[in-house]
């Protein structure tokens, strides 16, 4: 299956826009990963100096959202900084309506593909 296609709604740029890093200052700092797993840790001089505290889950790293596209990384993870855990919620709903298109588009793809060959 091929996950190269890109949604018709631009949900990393709204994710992005989620972006708020003047909060990483702040003494929680909720951060949302290219895949969707939401993170809670010690913002200020102990931000990434202590242990990330797992929220939300995220979606397996083949739909997840390119990390190259995310304004921080860590490793070989990127992820953005959001005031709240209604904004992390939101943020994400925005990776997995993302991975949610580009499996359905790997899936009509397969199902072309499938319809083709039985002709």
């Amino acid at each position: 299956m091929n996950f190269q296609d890109e949604p018709t709604r631009d949900h990393i740029a709204e994710f992005l826009a989620l972006h708020q890093p003047q909060h990483q200052a702040d003494a929680m700092v909720y951060e949302v990963w290219q895949d969707g797993e939401v993170t809670l840790t010690k913002g200020g001089d102990l931000w990434r100096q202590r242990s990330l505290h797992c929220i939300r889950m995220g979606v397996k790293k083949e739909l997840a959202m390119p990390v190259d596209r995310m304004p921080t990384s860590y490793g070989d993870n990127g992820s953005i900084i959001v005031r709240s855990n209604e904004e992390a919620n939101t943020a994400h709903a925005l990776v997995v309506l993302y991975a949610t298109e580009r499996l359905h588009a790997g899936v009509q793809q397969c199902s072309a593909g499938q319809a083709a060959a039985a002709r």
